[in-house]
């Protein structure tokens, strides 16, 4: 049986990015607990967690049911991950 390369789907890409967005905070989190400010630490991570959270639940919510699949969509939702 011959196996065949799949293209990675296009949820892959951006959980992805999102798993490599809440590195940051857990880093200034760990920084924060070393310099002995947890309260501080811990209220920034659960913030920029909750942010990133709530855009992805929305985004794809918009996705699945609007089921915009063409080039422009993708080109838009890729220079707003970028910022």
């Amino acid at each position: 049986m011959k196996v065949t390369a799949r293209p990675s789907p296009w949820s892959c890409c951006t959980t992805s990015c999102s798993w490599s967005l809440s590195a940051s905070p857990a880093t200034n989190f760990g920084h924060s607990l070393a310099a002995g400010h947890p309260w501080e630490g811990l209220l920034a991570f659960a913030l920029v967690m909750f942010a990133t959270v709530w855009a992805w639940i929305n985004f794809t919510w918009f996705a699945l049911t609007f089921d915009t699949d063409d080039w422009l969509y993708r080109m838009l939702a890729m220079v707003q991950m970028g910022g």
